[in-house]
């Protein structure tokens, strides 16, 4: 069987560098960080278990063995999945039919170290970047504020792949007012929202960091350099609105820092890479070591528990929850057709399917349906062995093992139940 060693430079590079990366950067590395990488390198080799098939047609009797993925946001290909998964979480979640505003709003290069040190001033960046759009949109009429829904995204790097934290939103274009009436509010003075961010971010930053001396000093001199002109930032809308602006997002903003097909060559020590320079938007090539690149890629796995997608206003949970009846009502009265698509996750047949035209379980040879032979699991051992399980034994697989088998059960791999009723 050809491993996905042979197949992916990511996983290459860090099988060849990563040991001796600990060695040298032990700062660069926790738990966390390792049990990330460890799953990645791990992902599709048949040690870590795997689904076999058979070919039972009369003569032929082909194989065909689907190594476990392993499911980590840090693995290029696994990340994929979990993009498609979040897209479709989103789109069940946003109020379809109602236009949103994107949001970007960025972050001072002198600040990031203090967020590289301390992911948990993501949060001061998330919670300010709520109380700005309340006071830009929310209270756009002061006689008459109304509650938006904001879902509020933190991406860590930039196209560089290096650090560099902003904030992803996507803000309700209006909202409901105390009357139970939706009100639209289109317009947005980019001016403003430059210079209030500033007052927001550094207001936050300033609290959270009123133990140090050093920081404050920064702050302060962030605000004489930019107290005219403000932050940059970036409220688009023409260009986003003329396609599917949640797909637009997602894929932009929970795609890992690099993809394979940017990475364009690996000697063995050093590591060649393309992305688009902003805002010219021109190929640049950049060239670094090995151990470089994986500081580079490494420093954006984001701790345990550390939210980066926030929902505020009409988006946070307990009010999306309890007044989503009320919500659908006031827009149906405003003219907006309340739609929640009926979605449902793509089982690993069909995204194979979908993305090669090629059907995973029927034999290339006869072209007949593969029969499920084995499910295997290091720890497990067979958890799933059709001379030993068919007839009569199938249900109690399904019963006694079912808990065992949730790693597989997340529509990366086929889930067991799945591929019990394929056979």
């Amino acid at each position: 069987m050809k491993t996905i060693y042979n197949q992916n430079i990511m996983v290459q590079i860090f099988r060849d560098h990563w040991s001796q990366f600990k060695r040298f950067h032990p700062n660069l590395t926790d738990d966390n960080i390792e049990s990330n990488v460890q799953k990645m390198m791990g992902c599709g080799l048949k040690e870590n278990g795997y689904i076999e098939y058979w070919c039972v047609t009369p003569g032929c009797h082909r194989k065909k063995i689907i190594p476990f993925s392993c499911k980590s946001r840090f693995c290029l290909r696994c990340g994929r999945v979990y993009v498609e998964k979040w897209l479709l979480r989103m789109k069940q979640t946003i109020f379809n039919k109602v236009i949103h505003r994107h949001v970007i709003l960025t972050v001072p290069s002198t600040i990031w170290p203090y967020i590289h040190k301390d992911r948990r001033l993501v949060d001061i960046l998330t919670t300010q970047a709520k109380e700005l759009l309340e006071d830009m949109v929310g209270k756009f009429k002061p006689k008459r504020p109304l509650k938006i829904g904001i879902i509020a995204v933190i991406q860590t790097f930039g196209r560089r792949g290096t650090f560099n934290p902003h904030v992803h939103l996507l803000v309700t274009e209006g909202g409901i007012a105390q009357d139970g009436r939706w009100y639209n509010v289109t317009y947005i003075d980019k001016d403003t929202l430059k210079t209030k961010w500033l007052y927001y971010l550094l207001k936050g930053l300033k609290q959270a960091l009123k133990d140090d001396p050093e920081a404050l000093k920064i702050i302060e001199e962030i605000y004489r350099k930019r107290k005219d002109k403000g932050l940059i930032t970036r409220a688009m809308r023409d260009k986003v609105r003329q396609r599917d602006i949640v797909s637009y997002l997602i894929s932009y903003v929970a795609s890992p820092p690099i993809t394979l097909s940017r990475i364009v060559d690996y000697d063995g020590e050093y590591v060649t890479y393309i992305y688009k320079e902003h805002p010219t938007n021109k190929k640049i090539t950049i060239k670094v070591t090995a151990y470089q690149f994986i500081a580079w890629m490494t420093q954006h796995i984001a701790p345990k528990g550390l939210q980066m997608v926030r929902y505020f206003g009409l988006y946070a949970r307990k009010v999306i929850t309890k007044t989503k009846a009320i919500i659908e009502k006031v827009l149906k009265e405003a003219g907006v057709t309340f739609e929640r698509p009926v979605l449902k996750n793509k089982t690993y047949r069909e995204r194979m399917i979908e993305s090669f035209k090629l059907d995973p379980l029927i034999c290339p040879k006869c072209k007949q349906k593969m029969e499920l032979m084995y499910i295997w699991h290091p720890k497990y051992g067979y958890l799933y062995d059709f001379i030993r399980d068919t007839k009569e034994i199938i249900p109690n697989v399904l019963e006694k093992k079912e808990e065992r088998c949730q790693y597989i059960n997340d529509n990366n791999l086929p889930s067991l139940q799945e591929a019990v009723r394929d056979t």
